[in-house]
């Protein structure tokens, strides 16, 4: 569930993202692309410290820094402005990448490891059905909030006014994702097999 909430956040926020950088912050297509390749970047970096970290710790503590991280970057996006300058864009991409790095990794690991012995395919077959039906879940989401918060992509700041309030929406369901992240009982890494 955890996984499935991670996912709404982050495709809902993507969703939205091109409109928002373009639009309400008059990014050129360059400047865009050179931004989200920034959020890549730390993402590839930060699973590669993840993924040892989850078969050595478990899962849970990445997991909950990773729904507080995904928090985080709703929150920087609900009350970021232009006025603030390209440093505020950064820093989220940054924080989204950390958060999809190590949450990616930790949740991914999580289902893996409490699946049956030989049923490992079947678990990762749900994390990817709980990815694209978080995924789904979160176009609306954000869509539903954009609509409520008066978005319109004709007028800048009618849209800018509309990803914000579709980014309080992501707030609050990663909050959620963040107790459930809580509650789960730590998953370690399953033995290995004795050799012979």
């Amino acid at each position: 569930m955890v996984y499935l909430i991670s996912a709404a956040v982050q495709i809902g926020t993507e969703y939205l993202l091109s409109f928002y950088l373009t639009l309400s912050w008059g990014l050129d297509d360059i400047t865009y692309l050179s931004m989200l390749s920034i959020s890549t970047v730390v993402m590839i970096v930060s699973s590669a410290v993840a993924g040892p970290w989850c078969d050595r710790h478990g899962c849970r503590t990445l997991a909950v820094i990773s729904m507080l991280l995904t928090a985080m970057f709703a929150f920087l996006y609900a009350i970021a402005d232009p006025s603030m300058g390209l440093w505020i864009i950064v820093v989220i991409m940054v924080v989204a990448g950390v958060s999809s790095g190590i949450g990616g990794t930790a949740m991914t690991t999580a289902i893996v490891n409490n699946s049956n012995e030989g049923n490992e395919g079947e678990a990762g077959a749900t994390q990817t059905v709980m990815y694209y039906l978080g995924s789904i879940i979160g176009v609306i989401l954000y869509v539903i909030g954009y609509t409520f918060g008066e978005g319109s992509e004709e007028a800048a700041e009618a849209f800018l006014s509309g990803f914000q309030t579709a980014s309080m929406i992501g707030i609050v369901i990663s909050l959620v994702g963040t107790i459930l992240a809580v509650v789960v009982p730590n998953i370690t890494p399953k033995d290995e097999p004795e050799k012979s």
